[in-house]
């Protein structure tokens, strides 16, 4: 352990004291923004904790050190929360780096809140996957990645306040929650100082709004900025062999939110952004007393839990790029509703 249990106690108060805040500005209970939102970015933007946790030298110089370098530059920081109850699920089998619109390889530092035992969904990794090279960017909505039984799965339980470093192209996952306490983790995502922009890697990751400098360029330093002195850390450059996500599916993680939007438009017969047009509640009940009359056998109380889901996910992310992780309430929908419409409508077609 890094920290102590007084600074884990002013870490957690912070992020309680954000997120409130977040679910206020919405206009929701506080128990139902967090039964649906399970990770939140840029945490150093939005409370000044941590930026002062950012600048611990027991967070910065480990990924420095991680490095080799005297510095390092920070992507992006974000908390992932798993509760015993909602917002709780595996994280499948993935690598960081397929996610980053950037030329380096990079690394994080992965510290939780609380103690994760096993049983709490701890980091479980493939042992030295990291040297396989970079794969395609794997959809959190149901794919699943299948090692052979000659590969060694690691599981890393750890007591509070204490850093784990992973390589962002080692393989890893988590477990549900199956404890009774709330596994919040602060993840960092870190890279060498002189990574450049490269837009065709992820170019659909959010913080691609915040990079405002050409591709090919060093990133700039107000949103991601460098930790500690010396000359720039060239890092590793990793080869673009990945062709990006795949979209194939009939509903994924990189376009869910779109998807499902254009249904929710031809049902009200308007157009805008999701977030825009469940903001109110009446019209929140339009829909469900469109969709109730347009498809049997569900419940209007069904129908109205999840219009009501998607309506929180999608404006925890347009307004503080805060989100579920695991995509639950595009995923209800489809399962519960959008597969539904989508037959409906070829059968209408044809």
């Amino acid at each position: 352990p890094q920290f102590t249990s007084i600074e884990l106690e002013g870490f957690k108060q912070a992020w309680y004291e954000m997120t409130k805040s977040f679910a206020d500005d919405i206009g929701c209970n506080y128990q139902q923004y967090r039964d649906q939102i399970s990770q939140w970015r840029d945490l150093w933007k939005h409370h000044p904790v941590f930026q002062t946790l950012l600048n611990n030298e027991s967070i910065w110089r480990t990924a420095a050190q991680s490095f080799e370098q005297p510095n390092v530059r920070l992507l992006h920081d974000h908390i992932i929360c798993k509760t015993p109850q909602a917002g709780n699920g595996e994280i499948p089998w993935h690598q960081d780096s397929m996610f980053w619109p950037v030329d380096r390889t990079g690394m994080s530092t992965w510290m939780p809140f609380e103690d994760v035992p096993i049983e709490a969904g701890c980091l479980e990794v493939i042992d030295k996957s990291h040297l396989s090279g970079s794969h395609e960017p794997v959809d959190f909505m149901g794919q699943k990645s299948v090692f052979s039984d000659n590969e060694k799965v690691v599981k890393i339980p750890v007591k509070a306040g204490s850093i784990i470093i992973l390589h962002s192209l080692i393989w890893h996952q988590s477990s549900p929650n199956l404890s009774d306490k709330t596994r919040p983790a602060h993840i960092v995502l870190w890279i060498p100082s002189e990574t450049r922009f490269a837009p065709d890697r992820a170019k659909w990751h959010p913080l691609v709004e915040h990079i405002d400098v050409p591709e090919g360029e060093v990133l700039n330093k107000n949103w991601f900025p460098v930790f500690g002195k010396g000359d720039i850390g060239i890092g590793i450059s990793y080869p673009n062999n990945h062709s990006g996500p795949n979209t194939s599916k009939k509903i994924s993680m990189f376009g869910a939110r779109e998807k499902v939007q254009k249904q929710i438009e031809t049902i009200l017969n308007c157009e805008g952004d999701l977030s825009d047009l469940l903001n109110e509640a009446q019209v929140r009940e339009k829909l469900v007393d469109k969709i109730e009359n347009s498809i049997k056998n569900i419940s209007r109380s069904e129908i109205l839990a999840v219009v009501e889901a998607v309506w929180l996910s999608a404006t925890a992310y347009e307004r503080h790029r805060s989100r579920n992780v695991f995509n639950s309430a595009y995923a209800r929908w489809w399962e519960l509703i959008g597969e539904k419409l989508k037959e409906i409508t070829d059968e209408t077609s044809s």
